[in-house]
Parts: C-alpha cells; sequence; structure tokens
C-alpha cells in the first residue's frame, strides 16, 4: 500500500466533503442545535428540586454531555455519516470513476480505506465544530435566565463524552453503511440503518425495562448500545445521587463498558477491512474467483451469435394497463429479492409486537391486551414505520434504471413514463399491504398470546 496514493484518494475525498451541501446542514443543524440546549430548555440529568431554590443541575457537566453525546451522535451524526460513507462508492461508480481502478496503480486497499478515512477526518472536523458551538453558547452567550445551570468550563466535561460515547457508534454507523452501500450496491439499506438503528434504541433498548428484567440480561443490553445512553441511565442516572454529585463528578467507566466501547469500533474497523478485501475480488484482473475460471471455457463455447439478429429480439406496444402491470411485475421482482424487506419488516412487526406484549399499567401490572388497546398503542407506530419504508422504497423505484445502467434501453422501449410511474407505485403498494397484512398478523397473536 502507497501512503501517497493513499492519502491522494483522502485528499480529493475531504475536497468533495467540503464543498457538499449536505455537509453544511450537518453543521448547520448541528450549531443551531448547541445554541437550544444552552438556552436551558432541555434537561436530561433530573435530580433534586431546583424550583423551589435549590442547586440546578449543570447543562456543561460530563453527566449532562454525556447524555447529549450518546443521543445526538447516534440520531444524528449517525444518519449524516451513513449518507457520507455508505455512498462514496456508489457515487464514483455512477460517475464511472471506478473505471480508473483498471488503467492506473491505484491498488483497492488504498482507494477504500482512503475514502472511509477521509470521512473520518471530515467527522472529526464537524464534531470539533459542535464542540467549539457548544462551548461558546454555553460559557460566552448565557441568557440571564439559565446562568445558574452554567457551570464552570472544563474542556474535559466536552471531550470524554464525545470520545466514550460518541466515537464508538459513530464509528461502527461509519464502517456497516461503508460495507452495505459498496458490497451491496442498494442505497436503501444505507439510508434504512440508522432508522433502523435509532427505532431499535429508542423503542427497546433504552425505554425496555420490565420489573422481572434480571440484571444479567439488564446488564447484556447495556454493553449491546451503541449509543451507551442505557448504561449511563441504570448505573448512574436511574438512582438520584445528588446534584451536586452530578455537577462535579466524572463518569467513570468499569471494564465491561469499555469492552463495549472498543467492540463496536473493532465492528466498524473489520466492516472496512472485509469490504476492501471483497472489493478487491470483484475488480477485473485483480483476483479471479476460481469458479469464473473454470466457467470460461463453457462460456466461450456458448458465446452468443454475431448476428444480433439471432438473439430474436422484437418491440411491440401494448395497451397501457398492460404496461403498466408490466411494470408492476417486474417491480415487484425486484422488490421481492431485496434483502432489507427479508431484514426490516421483521423488525417492524418484532417492534409492533413487544410495544403490545410487554404493555404495563400502573405499578407493573400487565394489561389486558384488547383488539382496541393493541390497535390504539400500534396504529402511531405502524403508520410511521410504513410510511417511512415505502419512501425508501419509492426513492430507491425511481432511480432503479439509471443506477443499473439500463437507462438506455428503458427509454428506447415504447413504454410511457405515466404507466411505467403507475406500475411502481402498484408494486410499492403491494409491500405496503405485505408489511400491514404482517402487522395484522402480529397484533391478532398478541391478543391471543395475552387473552390465556
Amino acid at each position: 500500500m502507497s501512503l501517497r496514493r493513499l492519502y491522494e484518494v483522502a485528499r480529493q475525498e475531504l475536497r468533495f466533503h467540503a464543498r457538499r451541501p449536505l455537509v453544511w446542514i450537518w453543521i448547520l443543524l448541528l450549531v443551531f442545535l448547541a445554541w437550544g440546549i444552552s438556552q436551558g430548555d432541555v434537561q436530561v440529568v433530573d435530580s433534586g428540586d431546583s424550583a423551589t431554590g435549590g442547586a440546578k443541575n449543570w447543562l456543561t457537566s460530563e453527566f449532562s454531555q454525556s447524555i447529549y453525546a450518546s443521543i445526538f451522535f447516534l440520531m444524528i451524526y449517525g444518519f449524516f455519516a451513513a449518507v457520507v460513507t455508505g455512498m462514496s462508492v456508489l457515487r464514483d461508480s455512477e460517475a464511472g470513476i471506478d473505471a480508473l481502478l483498471h488503467s492506473t496503480q491505484l491498488r483497492p486497499s488504498e482507494y477504500v480505506w482512503g475514502k472511509w478515512l477521509a470521512a473520518l477526518v471530515a467527522f472529526a472536523f464537524i464534531a470539533a465544530i459542535h464542540v467549539g458551538a457548544s462551548i461558546a453558547f454555553n460559557h460566552s452567550v448565557v441568557d440571564a435566565n439559565v446562568r445558574e445551570s452554567i457551570g464552570p468550563f472544563e474542556l474535559a466535561a466536552y471531550l470524554r463524552p464525545v470520545l466514550f460515547f460518541g466515537v464508538p457508534s459513530l464509528v461502527a454507523i461509519a464502517g456497516v453503511s461503508f460495507a452495505l452501500g459498496t458490497l451491496l450496491r442498494r442505497p436503501i439499506l444505507v439510508f434504512f440503518l440508522p432508522v433502523a438503528l435509532l427505532l431499535v434504541c429508542a423503542f427497546f433498548l433504552w425505554a425496555w425495562n420490565p420489573t422481572w428484567l434480571s440484571s444479567r440480561w439488564d446488564r447484556v443490553l447495556m454493553l449491546c448500545d451503541p449509543a451507551g445512553y442505557r448504561w449511563l441511565k441504570r448505573t448512574w442516572i436511574d438512582v438520584d445521587r445528588g446534584v451536586e454529585f452530578y455537577n462535579h463528578s466524572r463518569v467513570a467507566f468499569d471494564a465491561g463498558f469499555l469492552a463495549s466501547r472498543a467492540a463496536w469500533v473493532a465492528l466498524g474497523v473489520s466492516a472496512v477491512a472485509f469490504t476492501q478485501w471483497r472489493f478487491a475480488l470483484s475488480l477485473r484482473g485483480h483476483v479471479a474467483h476460481a469458479a469464473a475460471v473454470r466457467a470460461a471455457p463453457l462460456a466461450a463455447a456458448s458465446a452468443p451469435p454475431s448476428d444480433i439478429r439471432g438473439l430474436g429480439m422484437t418491440s411491440e406496444s401494448h395497451g397501457w394497463l398492460a404496461n403498466a402491470l408490466e411494470a408492476a411485475r417486474i417491480e415487484w421482482h425486484e422488490l421481492r429479492s431485496s434483502p432489507g424487506l427479508y431484514l426490516f419488516v421483521p423488525l417492524i412487526v418484532l417492534q409492533i409486537a413487544g410495544n403490545s406484549v410487554y404493555a404495563v399499567g400502573a405499578f407493573e401490572t400487565p394489561i389486558l391486551a384488547t383488539s382496541g388497546l393493541v390497535a390504539s398503542r400500534s396504529v402511531g407506530l405502524i403508520a410511521t414505520l410504513v410510511v417511512m419504508l415505502l419512501l425508501f422504497y419509492s426513492v430507491e423505484s425511481l432511480e432503479r434504471e439509471r443506477a443499473s445502467g439500463l437507462d438506455g434501453i428503458h427509454r428506447s422501449t415504447p413504454l410511457s413514463p405515466s404507466a411505467l410511474l403507475c406500475g411502481k407505485a402498484l408494486a410499492n403498494s403491494a409491500v405496503a399491504i405485505a408489511v400491514l397484512v404482517a402487522a395484522f398478523l402480529a397484533c391478532a397473536g398478541v391478543i391471543l398470546f395475552k387473552g390465556k
């Protein structure tokens, strides 16, 4: 691996990110968020009673900043990082730049690691701006109403939460998104990964804590949380230790938590290493597959005739309805073979079922699952998840021909745009109906299960 070529790839990628509107929108969002938090409208550590003139929790304490970092790095950084890293190689492939790998001395390892490291440098720069804005708003531009909630400036109170809570989750999401975008070439998986991860964390890892859950399994869920919020909340926040403790103490990390953070970082780096290995195998002339070598004589013997008329290709125009149904059939075939549906639809069903199975009322007593109660608890969740799933897959459907390189052939067919759009809408509607049917069966199963 040449460090000079690696540096050049990273430098060109950084130049692209510096001119990218998505990155500047990300920065503006974080700066605005830092300003909003400095106004004292959000209180993340609830300790004591400051309404009666007692001591107030500091927004600048390490515990408050740790909660901010654990949530925001997964919720905001995770989505933008997934888009930036997951679409990096796909962007070059659609522009035809990846063909340079076949005609230059640039190696796959230099190309892959250069792009991913450039993204990490960009993320570090964005995080530095975010931390700098938080420090400036908290300690320089302070409203008189929240001055009592601002403690003395300590740089470690801002840097330690970013290092221990933000960086591991960011590296893991960036590595896995890079692998999904490069190897599977499915933008839907890249876009949906941070959303699915956030839903699992918000509705399960962070909020689910029944009374019958043993401490051992509670510990397992703490270590499985990529954000680290559950560990922080269950270890330090749930048992009130007083305002003075949260304002002046450091967050003490145990060995299990540190091992968990290291594991998330290793996951991201390992995903990139696996991507580099698979990407090298896919390049022509770099490493040949044994199966392709064995199949070469057979492919040569069965080569198509040089005269294109021997292919028997014809073109004829059908009615609008027949064209729309044919477009729907082809689109449904593509959607049916999409691995994302087999991953995210079960997650949606599990989330809907779990939201009703483990519902408790006053004094942690189980709630009787009736059809009306299950429907009222699930309708909002079903609508949100199904609409988001349709949004992602509809956009991918509209970009399918261009991304696969078949847009030239597609334009030469007598298929009208209205029939094509109608067919794609029908296929995506069939996906929504399938998800709703699965959700209905899950809700019916919950009623039968809890009704016994």
